[in-house]
């Protein structure tokens, strides 16, 4: 179960895109969206103390054909392709592109793909984490989408979980409490929750898992 947080209903590319920068006729003949709308919250993440926002951050995943493509506009007038990485994340752009309104050209049918936000700890993959870490990055997490999102974030899901993704079936994952007991942590397929805020872990010290991850992403449970 991932919960994807405000999703932005716009067109994006998630499999392998053209290489060859496309001509004036053809940027023309596509769509046209903000970069504010692609990448919805960036730049009040970017704008906030960073001692704020030092434990999580925001993340872009592109869903869709994989012949299509989005092409960032320069400050030059020239164009950019913006590359999914193997798991669909897109990299949002600096601030100077939302201050000057940066268009994005979409080169896909209307309703063809779509971009989704979700939050994610700021922690490399490894095979043991330190609990409170987790539940910082969740409670600041939860923190800036009240600030940032406003009354939105009262329908927003609470983020009160940290999920691990393993490439292939989950491995073994405890939760150690400070004596060395060893809770089984929740498990579905290839994926590990820590429930940050239920009482049967609110005494985990650390996690520890039989393989790394491949991602980290907060979630709700």
């Amino acid at each position: 179960m991932l919960i994807a947080l405000f999703a932005a209903l716009v067109q994006a590319s998630a499999g392998p895109a053209p290489e060859a920068t496309p001509d004036a006729a053809a940027l023309a003949e596509m769509r046209a969206v903000s970069v504010s709308r692609v990448f919805p919250y960036w730049e009040d993440y970017l704008e906030m103390d960073e001692a704020e926002r030092d434990r999580f951050t925001l993340l872009y995943e592109v869903r869709g054909p994989g012949d299509a493509a989005l092409w960032l506009e320069t400050a030059e007038g020239g164009t950019r392709l913006l590359a999914p990485d193997e798991n669909g994340v897109v990299a949002a752009p600096d601030l100077a592109a939302f201050d000057r309104d940066a268009q994005i050209r979409v080169d896909a049918p209307p309703g063809a793909m779509s971009v989704s936000m979700v939050m994610a700890p700021l922690l490399e993959p490894t095979l043991s984490y330190e609990a409170d870490a987790l539940r910082v990055a969740a409670g600041q997490a939860n923190a800036a989408m009240r600030r940032i999102a406003g009354v939105a974030a009262l329908f927003a899901p609470r983020m009160d979980a940290v999920l691990f993704v393993f490439d292939g079936p989950a491995p073994d994952a405890w939760a150690i409490s400070p004596d060395g007991e060893r809770r089984a942590l929740p498990v579905e397929q290839n994926r590990v929750w820590f429930p940050v805020r239920e009482r049967a872990f609110r005494g985990t010290e650390r996690v520890e898992f039989g393989a790394e991850p491949v991602r980290l992403i907060l979630t709700a449970r």
